[in-house]
């Protein structure tokens, strides 16, 4: 925890810019939740995409920058409607 509040301290102060700030999150947020791809995202509702504006890939899983898919076909839009926060199988809760 104190590794985590350490690289919380660094960071904020010194970030100018969105990705500044962004990617050491990206970091944290993977190790804190052990996920391989951590990223954020920003929501076109009235052209209806998703842009991955900034990536962390450490597995075989890639989510890459700049990656522009479908709202109505993402698991962060399928999340939102069910209001649920986590999900620990995304092959079955993939909407086919």
């Amino acid at each position: 925890m104190d590794q985590i509040l350490s690289l919380l301290s660094d960071t904020l102060p010194k970030a100018q810019t969105l990705e500044q700030l962004t990617r050491p999150l990206l970091a944290l947020l993977s190790k804190v939740t052990g996920m391989e791809s951590t990223y954020l995202t920003t929501i076109d509702t009235d052209e209806g995409v998703q842009r991955v504006e900034f990536a962390r890939n450490s597995g075989d899983m890639v989510i890459p920058e700049g990656l522009v898919v479908p709202w109505t076909d993402t698991l962060c839009k399928q999340a939102l409607d069910e209001n649920r926060l986590y999900s620990d199988n995304v092959a079955e809760r993939q909407r086919l």
